[in-house]
């Protein structure tokens, strides 16, 4: 078995490094780590000390060398830079009389490549007392060592690559946003000055256009950082009180438009959240918002559920059958009355509701309306199963 295993197994004689600790020891030595580590040369020393007895046929293999005897002559002719460290360690292991010891290593081959491996040994049974016995087991980890140092090296970039896009989109937003700001200015000032209803008409239509552009300069933004999380800090919080916070900021623009929002949301509704949960319920009632004819109602509800609080957004004017499909589709646009929407609204809302192990969907009403569905996990339920 010891022969013809895959696995480099190699037998050692340890005992002179138990006899060199022991004597260390009735000279006062006690903090071994303190030891070795301001005796270096020590440790260099050791592995004179170990003999190698016996190496099987994948050892030979493994280490590229011509013979068994090649690899029998010393540890010291595979060790690299990096084994005298890893070395060190075993010896505070017997000096602490451990009979078992792994780790990580670099050693090279007899042909002078470097390579990563596993060692593992074990002192034979009835030889714990002076190690004379040792049975050590190498594995090449090489390959697993350039993946991991390839992954390693991609999430680097990957994270550098992140950084500079963050960096881009608040540029980008920075250098769009003041030109349409300016121009904002400027439409307001000649609305004010202008009598003619007709060229009233066409000014009121290109600050229309520059309030939507900054709308969606604001959302991309918000989609693209939003995006690029993976996990948020929860809070305890009243998912009640964030929807009355949320239609509390949106009531002016929506009786600007001549929509009113009726909320229907009564009981208390404990989650665990992010703040940003409120910016989903924002863009999801203000994508509603867009689409519902002046003069209507858009009505929010709630609902409880065994292990999530549901959030009913209805617009009883209804969408399109094909914007249902395409509704939570960043890279589709959904028209309705002449009003044309980027969806990033609903993009975001998506993320940020997933991100909290939540769902979110459209349904039909009897009707002929539309109704979005939020469903979050309920906090007893959160605390119940992590």
């Amino acid at each position: 078995l010891f022969e013809d295993s895959p696995i480099s197994l190699w037998e050692e004689d340890s005992s002179g490094i138990k006899n060199y600790i022991d004597n260390l020891r009735s000279k006062g030595i006690e903090d071994f780590r303190e030891y070795f580590e301001t005796h270096p040369e020590e440790v260099i020393r050791c592995t004179t000390m170990v003999k190698v007895v016996n190496v099987n046929k994948a050892t030979v293999s493994l280490f590229r060398a011509l013979s068994k005897k090649e690899l029998m002559d010393g540890l010291g002719q595979i060790f690299t830079e990096y084994s005298y460290g890893l070395f060190k360690e075993e010896l505070i292991a017997i000096a602490q009389g451990e009979t078992e010891f792994e780790g990580e290593d670099i050693v090279k081959t007899m042909a002078g490549n470097v390579i990563h491996v596993y060692i593992k040994w074990s002192v034979a049974p009835g030889h714990e007392a002076d190690y004379s016995k040792r049975h050590v087991s190498i594995i090449d980890i090489t390959e697993r060592k350039r993946i991991e140092e390839a992954i390693k090296k991609y999430a680097e970039e990957l994270e550098k690559s992140n950084c500079m896009k963050e960096l881009f989109i608040d540029l980008m937003h920075r250098d769009i946003m003041n030109p349409l700001a300016t121009a904002s200015g400027f439409i307001e000032i000649l609305k004010e000055g202008e009598i003619q209803p007709q060229k009233r008409a066409y000014i009121e239509t290109v600050e229309r256009s520059l309030a939507r552009a900054t709308e969606l300069i604001d959302s991309a933004t918000k989609f693209f950082k939003i995006e690029s999380l993976e996990s948020l800090e929860f809070i305890d919080m009243d998912l009640k009180r964030v929807i009355e916070e949320v239609i509390e900021n949106l009531n002016p623009s929506a009786a600007k438009a001549g929509i009113y929002i009726e909320n229907n949301v009564t009981r208390n509704m404990p989650i665990r959240a992010n703040k940003i949960i409120g910016e989903a319920f924002a863009s999801l009632i203000s994508s509603v918002i867009m689409h519902t004819h002046c003069g209507k109602r858009i009505i929010v509800d709630s609902e409880e559920g065994d292990t999530f609080w549901k959030i009913k957004i209805t617009d009883r004017e209804g969408l399109k059958d094909t914007d249902k499909t395409m509704v939570f589709d960043m890279l589709y646009g959904m028209e309705k009355s002449g009003v044309k929407s980027s969806g990033l609204g609903l993009a975001i809302a998506r993320r940020v509701i997933r991100l909290h192990r939540g769902g979110i969907g459209v349904e039909d009403t009897p009707d002929g309306g539309a109704v979005f569905i939020v469903e979050l996990p309920k906090l007893e339920y959160l605390y119940q199963h992590h």
